[in-house]
């Protein structure tokens, strides 16, 4: 090949590689941008209504303001990827890259696991619609978050800061946070099997299960009042789980594939075919952040109203009536409560006094009739 041909493609790359660069940092940086607002917006409101509404005090409701606990953890990791993206190179430093995949790790295998709790919760609610298991899950939660967080930090860091030198337009080095290039395979299968496979198939075990209680055998919670709660509840948890299977599964499947690639191929070329793919895949799976919320505000008339009370009222409201509307009426309740005790007091209290006044009266009668018989 001659030098000019040699020249020609090494301009082509280059270009191709802009252009490349360019659409990570457009789609990708704006998709992010929207993730972000959303999902802050949807997965505050959750957790402030689970946090502040007695009646959402629940083992089902601790779940689901974990998993959003949790989202909100994925979207530090969306802001620090999208800021890599525009500007096209790591400007945080070190310390954050490691950090960086530590959120990554831990909001990923908390999200998961907290599905798996939900579906396993909602099988329970069937048979014991009136238990409270929220002190259960509080101590398998904490131990899951700890357990994550302390085999990342104690364990061998899964990201560090690299040096690329392959912009051919620039001959100075761009830092980029990245996984080992020596465990980016078992980093990738691993989230596959235990962050994706293995969840997914302990989901589908459990929701068999509950599917043959609902139509084969008699199930308690359809005597309880809140049964209808209960259903849509479920439904919305069947309906997380298939969203998260569809919406990642395109990831794992391009990432997986990229390393199935031939390793002695050009790095630029890699990742001028795969960076665009890989982008969009993960914009995709991102998506589910935002999803999750709108879920309950469609399905679940009780998150719908109360969304609406935070959004028209919230928690910054000057008077107490507004207050107590952002808590769902929790006070106005115990209020009711009180009064018809004490309504209840004071009928008890007034029957005592009309008897003992007709008894008063009854003696004075019963006296004067035998007096007069002793006359």
């Amino acid at each position: 090949m001659a030098m000019s041909d040699i020249d020609n493609v090494n301009f082509t790359l280059a270009v191709q590689l802009y252009e490349m660069l360019h659409f990570q940092g457009a789609f990708g940086g704006s998709s992010y941008v929207i993730v972000m607002v959303f999902s802050l917006l949807g997965n505050g409101l959750v957790i402030g209504s689970c946090a502040m509404n007695r009646k959402f005090r629940t083992s089902t409701h601790f779940l689901l303001m974990n998993l959003s606990a949790a989202d909100l953890l994925y979207i530090f990791v969306i802001f620090i990827d999208g800021s890599t993206l525009m500007l096209w190179r790591w400007p945080f430093g070190s310390a954050m890259c490691s950090i960086m995949f530590m959120a990554l790790n831990v909001a990923l295998y908390i999200r998961i696991y907290t599905l798996v709790l939900l579906t396993v919760e909602q099988s329970l609610m069937l048979c014991y619609p009136e238990v409270n298991r929220r002190p259960m899950y509080w101590i398998i939660l904490s131990v899951l978050w700890v357990m994550m967080i302390l085999s990342n930090i104690l364990g061998p860091m899964t990201g560090h800061l690299m040096a690329n030198n392959f912009y051919p337009w620039d001959d100075a080095p761009h830092p980029q946070c990245t996984v080992w290039i020596d465990v980016l395979s078992e980093y990738w299968w691993g989230l596959f099997i235990f962050a994706y496979s293995v969840p997914l198939i302990a989901i589908g075990v459990v929701e068999s299960v509950m599917l043959r209680r609902w139509f084969c055998d008699y199930i308690p919670a359809r005597a309880s009042p809140n049964f209808t709660e209960i259903k849509r509840t479920t439904i919305t948890c069947g309906v997380m789980v298939m969203l998260f299977a569809a919406l990642w599964l395109p990831l794992y499947v391009t990432m997986l594939t990229i390393l199935r690639s031939d390793p002695e191929a050009d790095g630029i070329v890699q990742v001028i075919d795969s960076g665009s793919k890989v982008i969009i895949c993960k914009v995709i799976a991102s998506v589910e952040m935002c999803i999750n919320p709108l879920l309950y505000a469609i399905i679940i008339p009780s998150f719908r109203h109360q969304f609406w009370l935070l959004l028209t009222c919230g928690c910054c409201c000057g008077d107490d009536a507004g207050r107590r509307k952002a808590r769902g009426d929790g006070c106005t309740e115990l209020q009711n409560i009180g009064d018809e005790q004490a309504t209840a007091e004071g009928s008890r209290c007034l029957s005592e006094q009309v008897y003992s006044i007709s008894h008063l009266h009854s003696v004075p009668s019963t006296s004067y009739a035998h007096h007069d018989q002793l006359v």
